[in-house]
């Protein structure tokens, strides 16, 4: 096996595992196999890569990973740039906060949760501090790499225009900021294994992962509010609330030691930059042993699958469903979307998006001239960002970790597949979308008033025929028929193509309210549009 250079490092500290009780030769050899067999796990971010099959070796997909990572920091140079350290570092810290708890959720939660070793290492005469130090390792080895690949444009722009020591103490407020998330995301999860058992337990994980994912994406508004523009200055306003804000610490700490800002709050937070991430990792190095204790019972199955069906879904599936055979797919492909774990881990932070964004994007407005001033404007059409859910949810449709038992559709008689793919769309439309789309628009009617049904109308209409789009423009698979890896990057560019086309929508449908009974007309086009291409878009599918 090859030696890796982070085993070479640790070669150099390995008294300092000795004293802390731990056996480095056998710690050392559990993360050379970890290491190597990392070297062949495909990423998330390239699942949709084709494997290269010609070759013999195993393709090393971490490098690519890290590339993609790299250009993204590229992105963070201008924010890096700014004079107002305070606004220019919050915002950094946020980005790279979101950019690694991110990977650390996609991508390492199987690292930090993984229990396939045990039955080999468990039969060993390990201790388990031996095995708790390579886990925390092994995490934090690849957390480690992202964050230097992310932050190394930055730190170079910052070593140019702040100096040495600043450039210096950015390092360590990044060890900081790694410490506090591996220690935080160990937190949620143990948490959640204190109370969870079995099959039960595996879906609490998946629905913390997709939490966390919204939570980051929500939390970047308020990170936003710490600050105004007045003319040309930022100005910062300390409030309460910015204590539970991590980026805003790391910033204050910058703020206090360069810029020797004395507001007490700032100070406050400051000191939480510090002290909250070493009391944090430490917590979690303490109770890392009953952490891996409490990781078997990821191996526990015993927890009850009982087939639950749901009076108003069942009710809406008997009206849109035509045939019975068109009934059993669309309650097939609804528990499937259900169940199966890597679809839900994958399509349902999207379906969170879909719902929290129409109202990310009437935040600032509503900020900066209160929520009345929204009923006179024309920002309900913010509700088609809630249609950005489709093209993800058709993306992954046809993949699953199951994928040879789609044999079924083959084998059930008198199955076409024109019936399954228009059950397909009808459960993608009533079991994902139509409930964040009946959630916004009841929201939308408190906040614009009841003049805007007829918009919300088009809205729907628009909604439906742009699944429709979205359908044609994809490649034509069986729900849940391929594996995961098989899937194309040119499909992660027709979904970015989709996304775009929302905004024809949505201009298409600001020209109808500008325009005579352009609302009632383009309503009509609409619905003749959608109902032309359910009944016609089916043929020689």
């Amino acid at each position: 096996m090859r030696d890796y250079l982070l085993l070479t490092f640790l070669d150099r500290f390995s008294f300092l595992f000795f004293k802390l009780g731990c056996n480095y030769p056998i710690m050392r050899k559990i993360l050379q196999v970890k290491l190597t067999l990392d070297a062949r796990r495909v990423p998330t971010l390239f699942q949709r890569a084709k494997r290269n099959e010609k070759s013999g070796q195993d393709r090393n997909y971490s490098l690519r990973v890290l590339g993609m990572y790299g250009l993204m920091g590229l992105f963070l140079i201008p924010f890096a740039l700014l004079q107002n350290v305070l606004f220019s570092m919050s915002i950094v810290f946020a980005i790279f906060m979101f950019i690694i708890m991110t990977a650390l959720i996609a991508d390492f939660s199987s690292v930090l949760l993984d229990i396939r070793d045990r039955n080999i290492l468990w039969t060993k005469p390990i201790d388990k501090k031996t095995l708790s130090l390579a886990r925390v390792i092994h995490v934090s080895y690849y957390i480690s790499q992202i964050t230097l690949v992310v932050t190394t444009p930055s730190l170079i722009t910052l070593l140019i225009v702040h100096g040495v020591l600043f450039f210096l103490y950015f390092i360590v407020t990044l060890l900081l900021m790694d410490s506090l998330i591996i220690a935080a995301t160990a937190f949620v999860y143990m948490l959640v294994l204190r109370f969870f058992d079995g099959e039960r337990l595996k879906d609490v994980i998946n629905y913390v992962q997709i939490t966390l994912s919204i939570a980051l994406v929500v939390g970047y508004q308020f990170v936003g509010r710490s600050f105004s523009l007045l003319q040309t200055h930022i100005v910062f306003h300390t409030a309460w609330w910015q204590l539970f804000l991590p980026p805003v610490w790391f910033a204050a700490s910058f703020a206090w030691l360069f810029t020797v800002s004395t507001q007490p709050l700032l100070i406050v937070m400051a000191c939480l930059a510090w002290l909250v991430p070493l009391i944090a990792f430490w917590i979690y190095m303490a109770l890392a042993p009953i952490f891996e204790r409490s990781l078997q019972k990821l191996a526990d199955n015993s927890g009850s699958r009982r087939i639950r069906r749901h009076f108003v879904m069942e009710f809406i599936a008997k009206l849109v469903c035509t045939s019975p055979s068109e009934l059993a797919i669309f309650r097939f492909l609804a528990l499937m979307t259900a169940r199966e774990r890597d679809f839900k881990l994958k399509v349902y932070p999207s379906l969170g998006l879909a719902l929290v964004l129409p109202y990310i994007f009437l935040f600032n407005p509503a900020f900066t001239a209160g929520v009345v001033s929204l009923a006179t404007s024309k920002l309900y059409l913010t509700i088609y960002a809630g249609a950005l859910l489709t093209p993800s949810v058709l993306l992954m449709l046809p993949y699953s970790n199951q994928h040879k038992a789609s044999w079924i559709y083959a084998v059930t008689p008198g199955l076409t597949r024109e019936v399954v793919f228009k059950a397909m769309i009808k459960m993608v439309l009533v079991r994902l979308a139509l409930p964040i789309y009946l959630i916004d628009a009841v929201v939308f009617l408190g906040i614009f008033g009841e003049h805007i049904i007829p918009d919300l109308v088009i809205a729907f209409w628009s909604m439906l025929l742009f699944t429709m789009i979205c359908f044609w423009l994809m490649p034509k698979k069986l729900p849940f028929s391929e594996p995961f890896q098989t899937g194309q990057q040119s499909q992660a560019i027709t979904g970015i193509f989709l996304m775009l086309l929302i905004v024809v929508f949505v201009g298409m449908h600001f020209l109808a309210t500008i325009i005579p009974n352009g609302r009632v007309l383009y309503m009509l086009l609409l619905f003749i549009a959608f109902i032309a291409s359910f009944r016609y878009g089916f043929r020689n599918v």
